[in-house]
């Protein structure tokens, strides 16, 4: 019986012999037998993120993936780096004003960033950057003020003070609300920790981004290391009351 999913199936199969015969071949300099085999793990590492990114979740109610891990490769890589995907989509629902996205800066995170991309069709990946935040414009000038002032503070302070300074630091939460216009008062306040990202109908998904400064064990490739990380879709009516997967189920 022809259907739909057998028709995407069959295309995905003849998709995946035209990068055989196009990708993994001299003109891409792809000639030696290692070099196919390698060919051959990266496409599939790109179907294997495909199929997580799209196939495994829905823009209207997304969880946010791992991008890379130390088995799983696409576009860069940094082993002391951890990005993130959400698919989005503000047309699934006429009700639907945007999401929200809320975290906790770690320790050990020295930069976190969250960029919305847009493509030309909500079929496309990352093709523009529409709006993006930082770490540092987000939870202010105060978490580079203490890092940089760590060595006396530490000196100074006995133990028990750097304890609950340490608790204080690892609940650095935040929240970002990814909508088309500024919420209003009643959800949304500028300050320290919340912000807001211009969402339009452009966008396709976001990237959350998060750089670690650690000995020992690189962040990629620690399997203990799981961040809070969180997004859900935002109603005109409040905040959504749908559950929502958090980043530490799928980490890497």
């Amino acid at each position: 019986k022809q259907t739909d999913s057998r028709e995407a199936y069959l295309y995905l199969l003849q998709t995946m012999r035209e990068v055989d015969l196009s990708y993994l071949g001299p003109s891409r300099a792809v000639v030696t037998e290692q070099d196919i085999a390698d060919g051959h793990r990266f496409a599939l590492h790109v179907m294997k993120i495909g199929m997580e990114f799209y196939l495994e979740q829905h823009p209207a109610n997304p969880y946010m993936r791992p991008f890379v891990t130390a088995t799983q490769k696409m576009i860069g890589d940094n082993p002391d780096a951890l990005y993130y995907f959400a698919p989005l989509n503000l047309s699934m629902s006429p009700s639907q004003q945007g999401y929200i996205l809320t975290g906790t800066l770690t320790q050990e995170e020295t930069y976190m960033s969250v960029t919305l991309y847009g493509a030309s069709t909500q079929t496309g990946f990352a093709e523009t950057v529409v709006s993006e935040i930082n770490s540092i414009d987000l939870m202010g000038r105060r978490r580079q003020d203490e890092d940089e002032d760590q060595d006396d503070r530490q000196r100074t302070k006995d133990h028990q003070q750097q304890q609950e300074e340490e608790e204080t630091r690892q609940q650095r939460r935040y929240t970002v609300y990814l909508t088309p216009e500024k919420p209003s008062s009643s959800f949304f306040s500028d300050g320290e920790g919340s912000a807001w990202l211009r969402m339009n109908t452009n966008v396709t998904c976001v990237i959350t981004r998060h750089y670690f400064e650690r000995a020992g064990t690189p962040a990629q490739n620690d399997p203990t290391l799981n961040l809070d990380l969180h997004i859900r879709p935002y109603y005109d009516s409040g905040l959504s009351s749908s559950s929502s997967a958090s980043s530490s189920s799928s980490s890497p």
